[in-house]
């Protein structure tokens, strides 16, 4: 929780923006503007830093007067807050940030090995187009102007010494500075913020035009002396809706915001471990259930086969009581048939010679008969029969002239 006062707030809505000054308090910009608009706190309208940056002076919105100056109480999200999730990460936390308040000293003596390459490189930096020293490789994260490097410095060396101090391991690569702090790389930086200016152009106008004389000014981007630190990156995993960018305001200075900026950059790798074990235990309640499904499937698979190879034992019982039933029609059939034969009734006549239909019936019978072994039947060839005759039908001739 902070405190302000309600004229204070006011000075910084007009000073900075707010989504800058949202981040500050742990706020997304929605949440900020619903407290202003609680305390009557008048805010900037839409494109009036677009104009204050082109350098046009735009009128401010008066506070409205009230009997007393309000003291507003500022409570972070959850979300954006500087706090860890759980009481593990809690302890963790205050373990990793134990030490003396990080201040910034006046003069850079005994500076971190860091420090002083960074110095050499760019004390010897050219500026580029917008007044900011060039960053050569292997060297620290800082984008200022000559102006502010020895301070940028001296806010760089006390960060890093605290780190040091608290067993954080402070490395350059090739791509910027690094800290690796409870198993986690982050990166982070200095940069000083730019204003917009008009100046009077230099560009010669070589047609020899007539030119206006709000044409003779252009607006170019100028170090404002105003730094920011900031995390620029962890990784494998995404920064949103956590705080990133600690700098210089109308109210406070960049130096008195080292130990927050701590916080932060613990926070967020404590944030990421909390969002790792959530991904984590995700992904074995998902797999989990996976397997839960594997295994119903699985079961019902083993009960629907059960099920098939019931239905088919069934059918084969069946299949096989009438079979053992008709084997005894066709039995009785042939003992009846040759009664009439030895009567001399001639009612029924075989195809063919009685003893040889007696010995086919019989066999036919046995066929049927489950309990007695099958004879081999002409029968038995027809599916290979029907097989050849499909490959007969689908050969071609080869004596066809296509077949040449």
């Amino acid at each position: 929780m902070k405190r302000i006062t309600r004229k204070e707030l006011y000075t910084q809505v007009w000073e900075i923006p707010m989504t800058k000054l949202a981040a500050d308090y742990g706020l997304s910009d929605v949440g900020l503007a619903k407290i202003c608009k609680k305390h009557d706190i008048p805010r900037p309208p839409r494109g009036y830093w677009v104009k204050t940056q082109s350098g046009k002076k735009s009128l401010k919105t008066p506070l409205p007067r009230r009997l007393s100056n309000d003291v507003i109480e500022i409570h972070a999200n959850l979300g954006l807050e500087d706090k860890p999730d759980t009481r593990q990460d809690a302890r963790e936390y205050e373990e990793v940030l134990a030490g003396p308040p990080i201040l910034v000293a006046k003069a850079l003596r005994n500076p971190h090995p860091l420090i002083q390459k960074a110095a050499r490189v760019l004390e010897t930096s050219k500026a580029d187009e917008n007044g900011l020293l060039k960053r050569r490789k292997n060297c620290l994260d800082v984008q200022v102007s000559d102006k502010s490097l020895r301070r940028a410095l001296r806010i760089m060396d006390a960060l890093v010494q605290g780190m040091v101090l608290r067993g954080f391991e402070v490395f350059l690569e090739e791509h910027g500075t690094w800290v690796h702090v409870m198993g986690e790389y982050l990166r982070f930086g200095i940069k000083e913020e730019l204003d917009s200016k008009k100046v009077e152009s230099k560009k010669e106008d070589l047609k020899g035009y007539y030119r206006f004389g709000h044409s003779r000014f252009e607006s170019v981007r100028v170090p404002s002396g105003r730094l920011c630190l900031t995390i620029l990156g962890i990784r494998d995993y995404s920064v949103h809706a956590i705080r990133q960018n600690w700098h210089d305001t109308a109210t406070k200075t960049l130096e008195g915001q080292l130990d927050g900026f701590m916080r932060g950059l613990v926070n967020l790798i404590i944030k990421k471990k909390s969002h790792q074990r959530k991904k984590e235990e995700r992904e074995r309640r998902q797999q989990e259930w996976h397997d839960q499904q594997e295994e119903k499937t699985r079961r019902l698979l083993e009960i629907r086969e059960q099920l098939e190879t019931e239905r088919q034992r069934i059918t084969d019982l069946n299949n096989d009581a009438a079979n053992l039933h008709k084997s005894k029609l066709i039995r009785e059939l042939i003992n009846a048939v040759e009664q009439k034969h030895t009567s001399s009734e001639q009612v029924y006549e075989p195809a063919i010679d009685l003893a040889a239909w007696k010995k086919w019936a019989h066999e036919q019978a046995n066929r049927l008969d489950p309990l007695t072994p099958s004879p081999p039947s002409i029968l038995d060839i027809e599916t290979e029969l029907e097989e050849e005759e499909k490959a007969v039908q689908e050969s071609r001739n080869p004596f066809s002239r296509w077949s040449f």
